[in-house]
């Protein structure tokens, strides 16, 4: 049941029927001005875009609860602080945000199917379009919009993708205007730019806009991951490189004759110490691969064959409080 659900829910086809519904269902719900109404219409959507987001990939959940999250905020933008457009109570209703995710679910897996002319024919269409209402005076908005329409067009990594979400949106921004459950202004109080078509042709621009925003979070997230896959993957080969260096070291230099020496203040536990005078100076020891130690010692290269013959000539200790001469040994000679 789960298997045929996550199919469903990642098919096309399924998702854009589950998009009409949602979008005709709830607009059509909320137009129906009952106390009732725009509750239903809440609830509806929400429950598509919560099935949406339980039975799609990993990385298309991270996405929808972008896109949920930058909707809300759009939508309080342009609504209640530019004061494009307002809703039918005034208020945000609970079904806008979902409804974008739907969106958005809907418009990913529809342009795949889209041919790759698509966004330059939909970009000649609007161009006259927009230099017609800019010229005339009755559609200023043309050029501000138009404008940020190519630049969405031209940032994304599929580009069919912002004119597969212009079309949508404006067939959804059409029957929400004609259903009565939003409206937009003539005049934007901003910079008193001006639109004669309700809604405005260029409100699919709004949404190209939101999912470039999820798309550049989407792409920076991943890059993000890349980079922290690849910092863990060189950290993983140093630290293979750094023990294998040390299990050769110990399985090589494991003897007394090794130039690996670690300085200590007194001889070993039940050992009498040997010390040969001498003026101690720093003298790099390498430990392992690419790291070193400074070791207090003169540079002498001890070999095995020392430790087993008869010590001569020794002079006595200088500076050491643990200095034991070696003639005061007792025995005939020093071995290992």
């Amino acid at each position: 049941m789960r298997a045929a659900a996550t199919q469903w829910a990642r098919s096309s086809h399924a998702v854009t029927a589950l998009l009409l519904c949602t979008i005709f269902g709830g607009v059509a719900t909320d137009a129906l001005a009952n106390s009732w109404s725009q509750q239903a219409a809440n609830i509806w959507a929400w429950c598509a875009y919560l099935f949406l987001l339980f039975f799609s990939r990993e990385d298309e959940r991270k996405e929808l609860i972008t896109c949920l999250v930058i909707a809300t905020l759009g939508e309080i933008f342009l609504g209640f602080v530019w004061g494009l457009y307002e809703y039918r109570l005034h208020n945000l209703p609970l079904f806008i945000p979902a409804g974008h995710g739907v969106v958005f679910a809907a418009a990913q897996r529809i342009t795949k199917a889209m041919p790759a002319w698509l966004p330059y024919a939909l970009g000649a269409a609007l161009a006259p379009l927009a230099a017609i209402g800019g010229i005339f005076g009755y559609d200023t908005q043309a050029a501000l919009w138009f404008g940020v329409f190519i630049l969405c067009v031209m940032v994304s990594r599929d580009k069919r993708f912002p004119a597969t979400m212009f079309l949508f949106a404006l067939l959804i921004e059409s029957l929400g205007t004609s259903a009565g459950a939003w409206q937009y202004f003539g005049r934007d109080p901003w910079f008193g730019l001006t639109t004669v078509t309700k809604p405005p042709l260029w409100a699919g621009t709004f949404y190209c806009v939101l999912d470039t925003f999820v798309a550049l979070v989407a792409v920076k997230r991943t890059a993000r991951v890349e980079r922290h896959g690849l910092i863990s993957a060189a950290a993983g080969l140093s630290a293979g490189l750094r023990d294998r260096g040390r299990s050769q070291f110990r399985r090589k230099r494991c003897r007394l004759h090794a130039t690996y020496v670690e300085a200590v203040l007194g001889p070993i536990a039940g050992e009498k110490q040997i010390v040969e005078t001498g003026i101690a100076r720093i003298e790099p020891m390498p430990s392992w691969p690419l790291q070193t130690k400074n070791v207090a010692l003169r540079g002498l290269h001890i070999r095995a064959p020392v430790l087993r013959v008869q010590a001569c000539h020794a002079a006595g200790a200088a500076g050491i409080d643990e200095q034991v001469p070696i003639e005061s040994v007792g025995i005939g000679g020093v071995y290992a």
